[in-house]
């Protein structure tokens, strides 16, 4: 029989008007030293206009702040101290208790019940990203060069490649967005590396339909996750892939309107 352990959580709150308490926004945390990860948010049309970017960006990092691997939450009431300082759009709650066996599987309980699936989550962010691709790419006039929604199967690939952009230049570039804001550097390089390994699939199958194939990543990350940009690239570059960010999109910007043709 497996002991059991009191732990605490907070609900990270995005409330940009003190006075409506709404809750779109959450991130996962532990006192405990393990993963965080936030969700993406939903955008209720009660918050009004907001800079969405931003936002993100403040999400990512106070999840960093609470990831810290040092010992500024070593007792409970060094978090407390923590939430009760929070003057920003995102606020926390008071730490709740709970019971704890196993922090990872506790952890991940607590976000099904308060947020949502990590699938859902993924998706989510997911469309993000595309949309704010689109909308980079509408502010270029390059949209019109572009195919949009494409799926291609190459029968080694468990499933199907969809990516919501692609371009011709003697073969079919595939545009793909990734989510790297606000996982641990160990996820980003896992994730990287699936991406890496299929664009190096796609490059070796040409397609009865869309004859050659490219994959073209566009990685999201946060500013200050330098270091796991670097090493996406690096695993990028290993396998072939070119990888922008949504920093420094003129590249792909300019070879579009430049090469992107019928």
């Amino acid at each position: 029989m497996s002991s059991t352990n009191r732990g605490y959580y907070s609900i990270i709150e995005y409330c940009p008007d003190p006075s409506r308490f709404e809750a779109p926004f959450f991130a996962r945390t532990q006192i405990s030293k393990g993963p965080v990860r936030p969700s993406q948010d939903r955008r209720p049309a009660a918050l009004g206009v907001q800079d969405w970017e931003f936002v993100e960006v403040q999400n990512a990092a106070l999840e960093a702040r609470l990831s810290r691997q040092d010992d500024e939450f070593h007792e409970l009431k060094d978090f407390e101290t923590f939430v009760a300082k929070r003057a920003s759009a995102f606020r926390m709650t008071p730490p709740r208790s709970v019971k704890v066996a196993d922090p990872a599987e506790e952890l991940n309980g607590l976000l099904r019940r308060l947020v949502g699936s990590p699938a859902e989550t993924r998706r989510t962010a997911e469309k993000i990203v595309s949309v704010e691709l689109k909308n980079r790419f509408q502010a270029a006039g390059v949209d019109q060069r572009l195919q949009s929604n494409v799926s291609v199967h190459p029968p080694f690939l468990p499933k199907p490649v969809k990516v919501p952009f692609a371009f011709q230049n003697g073969k079919l570039n595939l545009i793909e967005p990734v989510q790297f804001e606000g996982i641990s550097p160990s996820a980003v390089f896992h994730r990287a590396s699936i991406h890496a390994v299929q664009g190096q699939f796609l490059a070796d199958y040409i397609d009865p339909k869309l004859g050659q194939l490219g994959l073209i990543v566009v990685g999201k990350f946060a500013p200050e996750q330098e270091e796991e940009r670097n090493s996406a690239l690096a695993v990028f570059k290993r396998h072939n892939v070119p990888m922008h960010t949504f920093s420094s999109l003129e590249p792909l910007i300019e070879e579009i309107r430049s090469f992107a043709h019928d």
